[in-house]
């Protein structure tokens, strides 16, 4: 992933436009604490933007057993929280 996608991503997660100096603090960031790795050619290792989705539940459905998860998300007991990770991923 070249550093224009790079940016697009992240301007993506972060929702909003991240400058070249924003971009660029955040990736040496990240090469210095070695989450990701610079590549001198396509093929190199990056992080991409993952998520997921956890459901919030009322108390009564909180404590009901697995069963009743899915009828609970269906009719509109249970809200979704979703979070977004980050994954290291070796591009080919």
């Amino acid at each position: 992933m070249g550093n224009q996608s790079a940016r697009e991503a992240l301007s993506r997660a972060a929702d909003r436009p991240i400058s070249e100096e924003e971009y660029s603090a955040v990736k040496d960031r990240l090469v210095g604490l070695g989450l990701i790795l610079k590549g001198q050619e396509c093929g190199g290792w990056v992080l991409k933007q993952r998520s997921r989705t956890s459901w919030e539940y009322d108390p009564e459905v909180r404590d009901a057993i697995k069963g009743l998860q899915g009828q609970a998300q269906r009719d509109g007991r249970a809200q979704p929280l979703v979070s977004i990770y980050l994954c290291l991923t070796q591009e080919t």
